[in-house]
């Protein structure tokens, strides 16, 4: 008779994973998969990527903007980040649930996935530190970095999924493996543009490297002209789409802002350091101070990986505000691998051999610790209504589709894509 054996690193994945969606569940959607009205949408952007969802659940594809989301105009080509939209509708039809519930679960189960692969990212570093860097890593659905999904940066998550994504594929192949390249490259295009171009330039600067240090072969230029070929051929028909939608109305242009100057007027709350808790910022670094001494060693990239990661939070310095910001509110997993390594090598001043058994318990005692502190402390809910909700969907059932509705004034006016995403009707 087989006998089951005991796993350390199978029972962290497990308990994280289960804490992980608890978590989310308890912070975003009052631990519910469906609800009688939106919830969990606190901004214009959420709405409007509802409203982009719903109306390709009902067109069937997303080759053009529906009707409502376009403003009353027809024909009007599909310009937002499509792959997000898609998988939202394919969780909610597989499932039967109503779409905004289907695009709110989505995005954690992404998130969960970032986490995950953050986890192989480290892993190949080193076992251990990898168990250790799990448990931040749900604070990414707490407080400040939980507004990634209420506020609607959903395309931050979906296009960073991607981008990670590539990031495991050269940290582990390194050019070897062009087609893992290729599609996580054009994926993160579709996923959104900026985790395509954050993900080129870790490509760009993983290159230099290999470059000044005497390592890059004639075999990793052929593989990186493949893997531009490849790209541009996925990519080319949606690059068209922003070239002549999002890059001529100017939001490619550089932004360089300090964190005081976009919180006076910008479009989302900001993250910042001091919304870690004071330990979790000491063992951060701590853990910044070990991995840089390790990188200028080894020169392993996978730490190279989260270096590149966490300073992505700073790019608003080189003119990427808008997206340095929004990458902020994936911290807790960008930074999980410094907390790991503070950890483990803490410990090693304490046991010279930090077995895996002793990391799995360290790892349950700090994932219960964070469960405790923070559990209850973000409140779900919505800016919808169940009364608001009621009438929107009485317009979706009695007004003709092709009609305008107008809004007498309400407390909710200030998001004006609410009123057209929720009643699926061009509305002033």
């Amino acid at each position: 008779m087989p006998t089951l054996k005991f796993n350390p690193e199978t029972i962290a994945i497990v308990i994280f994973s289960a804490v992980f969606l608890w978590f989310s569940a308890s912070n975003i959607i009052d631990n519910k998969i469906i609800h009688q009205y939106p919830i969990g949408y606190f901004a214009s952007d959420g709405f409007q990527n509802y409203g982009i969802t719903e109306g390709l659940k009902e067109q069937g594809n997303y080759l053009y903007q529906p009707y409502a989301v376009a403003g009353g105009f027809k024909d009007v080509v599909g310009t937002h980040y499509p792959i997000l939209y898609h998988l939202a509708v394919i969780l909610s039809n597989s499932i039967s649930i109503p779409t905004y519930d289907g695009l709110i679960l989505m995005v954690i189960l992404m998130l969960l996935s970032i986490s995950y692969t953050a986890y192989l990212i480290i892993r190949k570093f080193n076992e251990k530190i990898a168990i250790l860097s799990l448990p931040i890593m749900i604070l990414v659905t707490y407080g400040k970095f939980s507004y990634i999904i209420t506020f609607g940066q959903h395309g931050t998550i979906s296009g960073s999924l991607y981008m990670i994504g590539l990031l495991w594929a050269i940290s582990t192949f390194g050019l070897k493996e062009s087609t893992f390249i290729i599609l996580f490259l054009s994926s993160a295009m579709l996923g959104h543009a900026q985790g395509f171009f954050f993900g080129g330039m870790f490509l760009g600067i993983y290159l230099l490297i290999n470059l000044l240090s005497k390592k890059l072969k004639l075999s990793d230029i052929k593989q990186l002209f493949i893997i531009g070929i490849g790209t541009f051929v996925i990519t080319f028909y949606y690059y068209i789409i922003l070239k002549n939608s999002w890059i001529a109305q100017g939001f490619s242009k550089l932004d360089f802002s300090t964190p005081e100057k976009f919180m006076q007027g910008g479009a989302f709350p900001l993250v910042l350091l001091k919304d870690f808790n004071i330990l979790i910022l000491i063992a951060l670094v701590i853990g910044i101070i070990v991995a840089i001494t390790l990188y200028l060693k080894n020169k392993t990239t996978s730490l190279l990986v989260f270096l590149f990661l966490f300073a992505l939070g700073f790019t608003n310095y080189i003119g990427f505000t808008h997206r340095a910001f929004q990458q902020r509110f994936l911290w807790p997993i960008y930074v999980s691998a410094f907390i790991g390594i503070s950890l483990y090598y803490g410990s090693k001043i304490i046991m010279k051999n930090v077995k895996m058994i002793y990391s799995l318990i360290l790892f349950v005692l700090l994932i219960s610790v964070l469960v405790l502190a923070y559990k209850d402390k973000t409140k779900p809910g919505s800016m919808m209504d169940p009364y608001h909700w009621e009438s929107f969907l009485w317009i979706q059932k009695n007004i003709q589709k092709q009609s305008t509705v107008f809004f007498f004034y309400q407390d909710i006016t200030t998001q004006h894509s609410l009123y057209y995403a929720s009643s699926q009707r061009k509305s002033y």
